[in-house]
């Protein structure tokens, strides 16, 4: 898994990972994230790329990642 996974960065400089509304409760406790919900889907953003790494692993292991082609 590397940096195609987490695609391109946002133009502000952010990872930015979708996920479902679910995933909330799997990303308490986590620090560096900025998570916004939008059209019932969680933007889940940071700046450092290990952390991003992290979290996808976390969320897609627990299958609480959002579907791209939906939101």
């Amino acid at each position: 898994m590397g940096r195609g996974e987490l695609g391109p960065r946002s133009p502000d400089g952010y990872y930015v990972i979708l996920a479902r509304p679910e995933a909330a409760r799997e990303l308490e406790g986590l620090e560096g994230l900025i998570v916004e919900e939008a059209g019932g889907v969680l933007l889940v953003k940071t700046r450092s790329r290990s952390a991003a790494l992290k979290v996808y692993r976390r969320l897609a292991t627990r299958g609480l990642l959002a579907d791209r082609n939906r939101a």
